[in-house]
């Protein structure tokens, strides 16, 4: 399903994108738990779906709660958290 959510974002069907992922967020939460890095990739992609698709406010919500977690997955000096942090 993210190949396919992905191959939507190419084709910049950006709300058939976020439509597969969010699912898969869920699936992924349940099977993984809910902070491991996968998800919070995914997690991402939904956010930049978001972002494309006009739902700016859901975006940022949701990619401030991704660096959340990733300041807990890596801890605040690892450089995924600084570089979204500079964004």
């Amino acid at each position: 399903m993210a190949e396919l959510a992905v191959a939507c974002q190419h084709r910049h069907r950006w709300d058939q994108s976020a439509e597969l992922l969010i699912p898969l967020t869920e699936m992924s939460k349940t099977v993984f738990g809910p902070k491991h890095p996968d998800i919070v990739l995914t997690m991402e992609k939904i956010a930049i779906a978001w972002e494309y698709h006009g739902r700016l406010e859901d975006a940022i919500y949701l990619m401030e709660e991704c660096v959340e977690l990733k300041k807990h997955i890596y801890g605040v000096c690892h450089n995924t958290h600084v570089a979204l942090a500079s964004r």
